[in-house]
């Protein structure tokens, strides 16, 4: 007997539930053959699988032969593929996470400090202590996504500060800028 082709299920899931991992339960309704071996009659399961620790978009689910069944074909595998939803604060590339927080122009030249709450609800302080310029970013290791393989390992956490120049200046402020930089 011929084997239907995979039946392919979108599940999407939030950074936090990439970050922290979760338990998905969906429910498929599917063919299955009466006793007689020709007929069928609708029924409903629940899949029940594991969202691990840093799991990635494209990461596949299978449950073989979960898919509807009929005469003379081996049911199809149930695929559930992982779609992950855009986070509000973080950008996600590979392990590592983005964060890009905006400062101001004066915080850019004379230091700042970052606080960034992290998916598990801590909160880190980063120091500015260099002068930030357009291209710049601090790394902070291990505060990234868990590795699937190895959660207790992570990425890091990336910070690319985005300069926020001020709109206005009045001449005494320009004056002042000019005598004070070089």
């Amino acid at each position: 007997p011929r084997k239907a082709p995979d039946i392919l299920q979108i599940v999407h899931c939030s950074l936090e539930d990439l970050y922290k991992g979760k338990t998905k339960r969906i429910k498929i309704t599917k063919q299955v053959l009466n006793s007689d071996g020709f007929s069928t009659r609708k029924e409903s399961k629940i899949l029940t699988f594991p969202i691990k620790r840093g799991f990635k978009k494209g990461t596949k689910i299978r449950f073989e032969n979960e898919g509807d069944q009929a005469q003379g074909v081996i049911p199809a595998d149930v695929v559930f593929e992982i779609e992950e939803q855009p986070h509000h604060i973080f950008q996600r590339d590979s392990n590592n996470l983005i964060y890009t927080p905006n400062i101001s122009l004066k915080e850019a030249l004379s230091g700042s400090v970052i606080e960034v709450k992290t998916l598990d609800d801590r909160i880190l302080r980063i120091p500015l202590n260099d002068i930030v310029h357009p291209n710049y970013s601090i790394s902070v290791t291990g505060e990234g996504m868990p590795l699937s393989k190895n959660p207790e390992q992570r990425g890091d956490l990336i910070i690319k500060p985005n300069i926020v120049f001020p709109r206005f200046l009045d001449n005494y402020q320009k004056e002042m800028i000019k005598k004070l930089l070089p």
